[in-house]
Formats: C-alpha cells, sequence, structure tokens
C-alpha cells in the first residue's frame, strides 16, 4: 500500500507526492516545512478508513495522506 499526500486549500487539492509508507509521506511533509523554515502551532491528527488528515494550524489548509492501490503490471 502506498500513500499519496495531498495539500488542500479552499478548493485547491494539490498532490504533493507518492510514497511507499505513510511515515515516509508524513515526513516528505516535514522535510518541506523544515526547508521553508515553517514550524506548525499544532497538527491534530484524523484517522479514517483508508486516510489520515493533518490539521495544522491554517484555518483552510490541510494535508491528507491517501492510502492508494499499487498497479501490478
Amino acid at each position: 500500500m502506498k500513500h499519496e499526500v495531498h495539500w488542500i486549500s479552499g478548493s485547491q487539492d494539490k498532490i504533493h507526492g507518492v510514497f511507499n509508507t505513510l511515515e515516509a509521506a508524513q515526513d516528505s511533509v516535514r522535510d518541506w516545512w523544515k526547508k521553508n523554515n515553517y514550524k506548525p502551532p499544532y497538527i491534530r491528527v484524523v484517522r479514517g478508513d483508508d486516510y489520515v488528515w493533518w490539521d495544522y494550524g491554517l484555518h483552510n489548509a490541510f494535508y491528507v495522506f491517501k492510502e492508494i492501490q499499487e498497479m501490478r503490471k
């Protein structure tokens, strides 16, 4: 199972990348924050059946880590 990272702000939904594990997907966001000198005031985590949702302090922007099926050849 791979994880697709979405940055959602208002009506925008931008794919941040696809990663082999949830940990790698979440680390990619933390790495982006570090590179851009951003420190969220908090991270609130909501877990669903096939996603993890991060509310990280902005009132209109979130990260969603979606489980996706790998396509087999």
